[in-house]
């Protein structure tokens, strides 16, 4: 490589490296658990699934999986812990962290915690949460 681009980049310390995979992970988390409690069919367990998947639901009487007619209706199918569990399960698979989390694999790569087909179980359980002095846990979301 380039002299000159080697000596113009700055490398950021562990510790920043750190934080900020705990910021990135905290805000997948809390996409993911958003994303699957929101009031729709394919959330719902009045909804039948299909092949096709979830094609409406008979118990808001919805036609769309996207939209919920009566949120009042709407089952959903996991608990926020149940989908904290899970998201915690997805990112000890590397094949879900390389398709789903690239970025988050990418920050383990670089603190040498990726280099092989398995995830560290000892660095994912400490940077799954972030300071308790930010305000956040584990199950936030």
């Amino acid at each position: 490589m380039d002299q000159e681009v080697l000596d113009s980049l700055r490398v950021k310390t562990k510790e920043e490296i750190v934080e900020q995979l705990k910021e990135y992970i905290h805000r997948h988390r809390r996409r993911y658990i958003s994303k699957n409690l929101r009031p729709c069919p394919v959330n719902c367990k009045l909804a039948p699934e299909t092949r096709k998947g979830v094609q409406g639901c008979p118990g808001c009487h919805s036609t769309n999986p996207e939209q919920c007619r009566e949120e009042t209706q709407f089952q959903p199918l996991w608990t926020k812990e149940e989908l904290a569990e899970q998201f915690r399960d997805d990112l000890r698979d590397p094949n879900v962290l390389r398709h789903d989390y690239r970025d988050i694999a990418v920050f383990l790569w670089v603190l040498g915690q990726f280099d092989t087909d398995e995830v560290s179980e000892v660095v994912m359980t400490n940077v799954e949460t972030r300071d308790k002095g930010k305000g956040s846990n584990a199950s936030a979301g």
